[in-house]
């Protein structure tokens, strides 16, 4: 029979678990081109403009080991997008399976994968 200490006895320090911080920076934009690397042996990608605000990008940064002289911390920044408006979106389309919703329900939200970009516009109004 194995025995374990109860939750709350047991010591902070040897939990394994560290402190993470995240940051959500909005990037500027009324509209932004988003740009994925397709499989070629050089750089090709395919680029798609979205709507007029409908879509948002946010730069996010995670950083870990955030409290004193941590030898082992780490800070990875990554870019995300959040389509605000899908309600012309395929209703078969993953997002709405995985999150539960439907097109014109909740904003949708995502990392862009490595390799890939965003560009931003302001437009004059």
């Amino acid at each position: 029979m194995l025995l374990q200490q109860p939750r709350a006895a047991r010591p902070r320090a040897a939990s394994g678990r560290r402190r993470r911080r995240c940051r959500a920076k909005e990037l500027g934009g009324d509209r932004h081109v988003a740009c994925h690397d397709e499989p070629f042996p050089y750089a090709v990608f395919q680029c798609h403009m979205t709507g007029r605000s409908a879509t948002r990008a946010y730069m996010i940064t995670v950083q870990s080991g955030v409290r004193g002289n941590d030898p082992a911390a780490t800070t990875v920044a990554m870019s995300a997008l959040c389509h605000r408006d899908t309600s012309s979106w395929n209703p078969a389309h993953p997002a709405f399976e995985i999150l539960g919703t439907k097109p014109g329900g909740a904003p949708v939200c995502h990392f862009m994968p490595y390799a890939n970009l965003v560009f931003g516009q302001t437009v004059a109004h």
